[in-house]
């Protein structure tokens, strides 16, 4: 509570004031008397001795609900926001797309500018800044603005991520087993390599001790919690650009296989073998695309995987780009099989056979596709180390790439 204290003359100017305050759509606070412009207050509390308490100060008193007691004092109740609990601090500056599908990204805060990304359902960005109905943005490689009518920011952020982004378990230990059901008893279905990494299922009944996990063919197991640590996997945006990338390689694949369906029915129809070897050209990002069939893009996509890791676009198709600029080399085989198992050359390699028995991550197979029609954004390299290696040259996700 405020106290001004008021003589009795003020007093009873204060409460012909309020009144006439109080019936402000009627009665201008300037029609009064210019004796009454100001009134002496005696200071309590806050309010300093001998201070001038203006009309306007009284009119703010008022419309704040202030009344004068039988001492003379002015008496106004404090009032304050009401204090916000943070739950996630961690999530105060970002926001997530509150949509079905996507939400664009804008070069400016408003309707009429142009869209250069997307934030898609379970996207995660950083807030830079807040504008009049905008928040600018950054995620992934798309910086920029989003409308805040469709997003939500902190707390409410990480409760909708937790509620539409997938989680992954993640093995802390070789050879973890995936039982069929909660129980050390049951039968073992899968066993993970260490940091090896599979869905979880949010649906499945919770089970003290257990992690409810989903094999890639649908199927529930579990895997004892103790072994095992959960991560949320988020999603960032994505520019225009690279989405041009990702439709391209999927047409391309589309294609392939639609000419690999008709090449079997032919040699089916004429009782002869069909081969799905090679596919010739079928168009370019940059530079010349290269022949390769189906399963030459799914070798490609697993050693990127194991180069490169499954979740930077730009780091797999920059490892992508160097297989297919070494088939253009003469100093190196003219095959994707024969470069990617050339003696000394990746030595990750021979793990091939169970990155694609485990199924490759749909970005590096979109990289793979890329970098096979032309895509190539090293600038023609033919080499890579891992950035911890000091080598000179080009960045691109964890490798440094080099001529």
């Amino acid at each position: 509570m405020k106290n001004v204290n008021l003589n009795r003359k003020t007093k009873r100017q204060f409460a012909t004031k309020s009144a006439a305050v109080l019936m402000a759509a009627a009665v201008s606070i300037g029609a009064f008397a210019p004796a009454l412009n100001t009134v002496e207050a005696k200071g309590t509390n806050k309010t300093t001795a001998g201070s001038i308490v203006s009309i306007r100060e009284i009119s703010s008193l008022v419309a704040r609900g202030a009344q004068v007691n039988e001492e003379g004092v002015i008496e106004v109740a404090e009032t304050s926001e009401p204090e916000v609990t943070v739950q996630y601090p961690e999530w105060q500056n970002k926001l997530m797309p509150k949509v079905e599908d996507y939400l664009s990204v804008r070069t400016g805060a408003s309707t009429d500018t142009e869209v250069i990304g997307k934030l898609y359902k379970g996207d995660v960005a950083d807030i830079t800044s807040v504008e009049d109905g905008w928040y600018g943005v950054t995620s992934g490689k798309v910086t920029g603005y989003v409308n805040a009518d469709y997003v939500v920011t902190g707390d409410e952020a990480y409760l909708l991520s937790e509620e539409v982004c997938t989680k992954k378990a993640v093995s802390t230990t070789a050879g973890l087993r995936v039982r069929e059901s909660a129980s050390t008893d049951a039968n073992v279905v899968l066993t993970l390599d260490e940091g090896e990494k599979i869905s979880v299922n949010k649906e499945a009944e919770a089970v003290e001790g257990w992690i409810a996990v989903k094999s890639k063919s649908g199927k529930t197991g579990y895997v004892s919690a103790e072994y095992a640590t959960v991560e949320t996997v988020y999603g960032t945006g994505i520019t225009i650009e690279e989405e041009n990338v990702v439709k391209l390689a999927k047409a391309i694949e589309k294609k392939r296989a639609e000419e690999a369906a008709a090449a079997k029915a032919a040699a089916k129809s004429s009782g002869g073998s069909s081969s799905s070897r090679s596919y010739g050209s079928t168009g370019t990002v940059q530079g010349s695309a290269v022949a390769a069939d189906v399963d030459d893009v799914t070798l490609l996509a697993a050693l990127i995987q194991l180069e490169a890791g499954p979740s930077d676009y730009e780091g797999d198709l920059a490892v992508g780009a160097v297989v297919v600029n070494r088939i253009k080399d003469g100093r190196f085989p003219s095959t994707v099989r024969d470069v990617i198992y050339q003696r000394g050359q990746f030595p990750p390699s021979k793990r091939i056979p169970n990155v694609i028995a485990k199924g490759v991550s749909s970005t590096c197979i979109a990289a793979a596709q890329a970098a096979l029609a032309g895509a190539d954004n090293t600038g023609g390299c033919i080499g890579f180390n891992d950035v911890s290696s000091g080598r000179s040259g080009t960045v691109i996700g964890g490798n440094v790439f080099f001529h």
